[in-house]
């Protein structure tokens, strides 16, 4: 699998699947940020965004 920007990836954290957004990818470096979550006026989860505080950089 080639690793795209704005793909998707599930990642255990403890216990949790954390959903990660690949916000870069090229030949050298790929970097994933967890996507945050609100909830709407009936209270269902929406994404509102990255936390790009705690983006993961992989050097290739």
């Amino acid at each position: 699998m080639k690793l795209q920007q704005n793909m998707i990836l599930n990642l255990v954290e403890n216990e949790n699947l954390i959903p990660y957004q690949c916000i870069h990818a090229d030949d050298k470096k790929i970097v994933f940020a967890p996507l945050i979550f609100g909830l709407n006026k009936d209270g269902e989860p929406v994404e509102i965004g990255i936390d790009e505080d705690k983006k993961i950089e992989f050097l290739i």
